[in-house]
């Protein structure tokens, strides 16, 4: 009776594995590795797309993301955290080669920060929409406005 035990257990752990590897291969990469360009905040933030003070009745977003987003979310202000002097402490202790708002360890997390050659825009100071939802180098037809 062992080894069926024996047997079952391997063979779910096979398959876990497998479906794990299967997940890993197809997962998008970070922001600050995907080959696309990147527009920036600004391409998103205005009040035809994401940064409408009020809501759109005839469309299935908001259109007020932005103003949220900016007014109320923590990561509008992840660059600011960089600042100070506990990032100060952090980067002594980890032994940055420059303050943590010029390194690209922090960068990374704290803004969006790709290559310069994929950067359309200037590297912002907050962390945007982009880092969670993946680069959008155009508009695709099934996110344009009713207005459009």
């Amino acid at each position: 009776m062992m080894p069926n035990v024996h047997c079952t257990l391997l063979a779910t752990a096979g398959l876990f594995c497998l479906l794990y590897a299967l997940a890993a291969r197809g997962a998008p990469p970070l922001p600050q590795h995907s080959l696309d360009k990147t527009l920036g905040l600004r391409s998103c933030a205005g009040s035809l797309c994401h940064g409408s003070v009020d809501a759109w009745k005839s469309s299935g977003v908001l259109q007020t993301e932005y103003m949220t987003w900016s007014r109320t979310d923590k990561h509008a202000r992840s660059y600011a955290v960089l600042l100070s002097e506990r990032s100060k402490e952090m980067a002594a202790k980890l032994g940055l080669p420059a303050p943590a708002h010029r390194t690209g360890l922090c960068l990374d997390c704290h803004t969006h920060n790709p290559p310069p050659e994929r950067r359309i825009a200037p590297r912002p100071r907050y962390l945007p929409c982009a880092c969670v939802h993946g680069q959008i180098t155009a508009v695709p037809d099934s996110l344009r406005s009713p207005r459009e």
